[in-house]
């Protein structure tokens, strides 16, 4: 296999850093990008070509309101629905991309820093105060499937979440930073 990869970057958004902080990103299979902006407490949509983006989450200062959020830190997108782990509200927010009037309260009370999705839509937040991974699944309990053990640097903990990806076949990788960097992989033979 003999792929050839262009080692030069090519500019496809430009988002003016000097009046937001972009903590949290995903790109969709229809190539539109989705941005957090902690500092202007929004998500913003991005298409290929445009000149500017579109408010989709928030925008409407901060607070903690269905309509507002407060230093949204991670998204995730699944179809037309955007998750939003809104920081400083100690909550996550799902937002319909079609209608940015205000989203609805998908997990209260938990100290989210990132998501991620799998296949079958399950949604993995990485929480602070428990220094663990939870997996939410409609119609099932929640499940912790990484740390739950307290904060630390051994298999069974985690202690600072940077990333968090979830493959294929449901394996769960951690990128995990305190006083090491640990890649995590988790594997749960009863997942769908």
């Amino acid at each position: 296999m003999n792929d050839q990869w262009d080692q030069h970057g090519t500019i496809i958004f430009n988002i003016n850093r000097t009046y937001s902080q972009t903590d949290g990103f995903y790109m969709n299979k229809d190539q539109t990008l989705f941005v957090s902006e902690s500092r202007n407490h929004r998500v913003m949509e991005w298409k290929i070509g445009a000149m500017t983006g579109r408010v989709v989450a928030g925008g409407n200062g901060e607070g903690n309101g269905l309509h507002q959020l407060s230093y949204p830190r991670d998204i995730v997108v699944d179809e037309d629905s955007i998750f939003i782990c809104d920081r400083l509200n100690s909550r996550v927010m799902l937002w319909s991309t079609r209608n940015n009037k205000q989203g609805e309260l998908f997990i209260d009370k938990i100290s989210c820093k990132k998501l991620a999705l799998d296949y079958q839509g399950s949604l993995y937040v990485s929480d602070i105060w428990g220094q663990d991974v939870k997996r939410y699944c409609i119609g099932e309990n929640v499940t912790v499937v990484v740390g739950g053990n307290g904060a630390g640097n051994g298999l069974n903990q985690i202690n600072n979440v940077l990333s968090i990806f979830v493959d294929q076949d449901y394996s769960i990788y951690v990128l995990d930073a305190e006083i090491t960097v640990n890649f995590l992989n988790s594997t749960h033979s009863n997942v769908p």
